[in-house]
């Protein structure tokens, strides 16, 4: 199938993934032209993304008289959007793009500088890793290019164009074409403007204009001569340079387009125009990708979230004013955990002690003196062990609970070092939780424990000290000790993730296996309370239940 471009300019369907600068002064017929390009590239099936920053894009929608509809294209943002843009959907609308291989206009003309350049950036980025993965054509239109891919850049500019030139220079390779469009070549970034394949170079006057035009073809290898016709064409008129890809140079007229021009400029005097019939689309299928988008923005906005700050405020202060009846009191559970906290400190008292006693040996009064005043000299002095409650250990030590449930956690794998994560995971607490830190502190000081982080080994003494262990936990028993802590929901998404285990499942395989909404805060405060638990491991989309939660299969 041929692309018709204007009279004796055919182009074949590969410009999809070529790359195309359209370059001219305002009102030449540069984005018209690249108009007519999206148009022959729609009417052929293939799927084209335009960014537009200045809102005129609208016009695919429309016929060429304004009383029709134009093409099928939905418009996302600006006054004429089907469906709004945030500045924080950048990633989920690439996402998008490439899930639903719909043809889009994304109109960014509202945003502020700051936030076009967050949209772009996290756009681009994510398009370019997805098509990676899903190869299919697809062409993105650039109006104005010099915002996104500016030749002097400013501070904060430098990760938008990263991924603007990777996009450039290496999409094709997974099925990306782009097209530049702009007023000022010398303001687009030389290296992107050089990946340029075909040039279209309408009517341009300055000296700096034309100069970019001609270092753009010294860079092709080719002859500057036609630069000095720029000045001359007509509007619609374009010299067209591909030395390798079609191997033409010549001036062409622009085949007029089925669309609607709605970047022409409007004329002193001229009637207002009607409103204008816009094409029907296909919304509904995108109505909930986009809903997503804007839960992401809200759940990110610090606006928002000072506000739900507030409103938390106001809720504490109402409560505290006039509390509500008491509910009943699960005496049994505040009496387990009364014993949990008392043990913990008294170990910890116990650990403070002991440090203190050695301490005080070791400052006993030895050897010669100095005047008057005794020189203390430091001796070697035994640590004692700890005294605490619970069963007793080889020597006769009595440890507490929470360093009894550690000890026997780790002998259960001796001679093996474990992680805090896995010990805390055994023996039933948060890796997080201060206790942990005070039990691991306390075993350390009677000698029973070495090491700490990522590599904690139980002793001699400690293994003495821990008594007879069973084999290490199953998997369901660490399921059957975990699920009481945890609540419905995080129980529920935790024996999904053991099941798939050692795969990683997305939020949306959550979701579909769990009824949670992927986009909710229930799901995010379930996966932030396993993540703190160490019973999940990831972060953002793909997660995976800890491999701490399958002794058996460890060595």
């Amino acid at each position: 199938m041929k692309l018709h471009l204007a009279k004796g300019l055919d182009l074949p369907a590969s410009a999809v993934t070529q790359t195309f600068a359209f370059m001219g002064k305002r009102g030449a017929g540069k984005t018209y032209a690249a108009g007519k390009l999206v148009e022959e590239l729609v009417g052929a099936g293939a799927q084209v993304v335009v960014i537009d920053p200045v809102g005129n894009w609208y016009g695919l929608r429309i016929s060429a008289s304004g009383k029709g509809p134009g093409l099928s294209i939905p418009v996302l943002g600006g006054d004429h959007g089907d469906l709004p843009l945030v500045p924080q959907g950048g990633a989920l609308v690439a996402d998008l793009a490439v899930e639903t291989n719909a043809s889009l206009v994304l109109d960014v003309s509202p945003f502020s500088k700051g936030e076009r350049q967050r949209f772009v950036t996290a756009f681009t980025e994510q398009l370019f890793r997805r098509k990676k993965q899903a190869r299919t054509p697809i062409h993105v239109v650039l109006e104005e290019a010099r915002l996104f891919v500016p030749q002097r850049v400013r501070p904060g500019e430098e990760p938008m164009l990263g991924a603007m030139e990777d996009l450039i220079r290496l999409g094709r390779n997974y099925g990306i074409g782009v097209s530049l469009l702009d007023q000022r070549p010398q303001s687009v970034n030389k290296e992107a403007l050089n990946q340029t394949e075909c040039l279209l170079a309408f009517q341009l006057i300055g000296s700096q204009e034309r100069k970019a035009i001609a270092e753009w073809a010294e860079d092709k290898g080719i002859g500057k001569e036609g630069v000095k016709r720029l000045s001359e064409l007509e509007r619609g008129q374009a010299i067209v340079w591909s030395p390798t890809w079609l191997k033409v140079f010549d001036v062409y007229t622009i085949a007029r387009k089925a669309t609607f021009d709605a970047s022409s400029t409007p004329e002193v005097g001229a009637a207002a125009a009607p409103a204008r019939p816009l094409a029907k689309v296909d919304l509904e299928r995108l109505r909930g990708a986009m809903e997503a988008v804007a839960v992401h923005a809200k759940a990110d906005d610090p606006k928002a979230l000072r506000k739900r700050i507030a409103e938390l405020e106001r809720q504490l202060a109402a409560a505290t004013a006039a509390p509500p009846a008491a509910p009943p009191v699960d005496l049994s559970r505040v009496e387990a955990e009364f014993r949990s906290a008392t043990a913990a400190a008294e170990d910890a008292v116990a650990a403070l002690t002991a440090a203190g006693k050695a301490l005080a040996c070791a400052m006993i009064p030895r050897g010669p003196t100095n005047g008057s005043h005794k020189v203390p000299i430091p001796v070697a002095a035994p640590v004692p062990r700890v005294a605490a409650r619970a069963p007793a250990g080889a020597g006769g030590e009595r440890l507490g609970k929470g360093p009894a449930t550690f000890l026997r956690a780790l002998a259960s794998l001796h001679p093996k070092p474990m992680s805090t994560v896995e010990a805390s995971i055994l023996a039933g607490y948060s890796p997080r939780s201060s206790t942990v830190r005070n039990i691991l502190s306390a075993l350390r000081t009677v000698g029973y424990v070495e090491g700490g982080g990522e590599r904690i080994v139980i002793t001699d003494a400690g293994r003495a000290a821990a008594g007879p262990v069973d084999q290490p936990r199953s998997t369901e028993d660490l399921l059957a000790l975990w699920t009481p802590q945890l609540g419905k929901g995080p129980s529920e998404v935790l024996r999904l993730l053991v099941e798939a285990h050692p795969n990683e499942l997305s939020r949306i395989e959550i979701e579909a296996a769990t009824g949670y909404s992927a986009t909710s805060s229930t799901m995010r405060n379930i996966l932030s309370k396993l993540r703190s638990t160490g019973l999940l491991v990831g972060r953002g989309d793909a997660v995976r239940a800890s491999d701490a939660l399958f002794p058996g299969a460890r060595p």
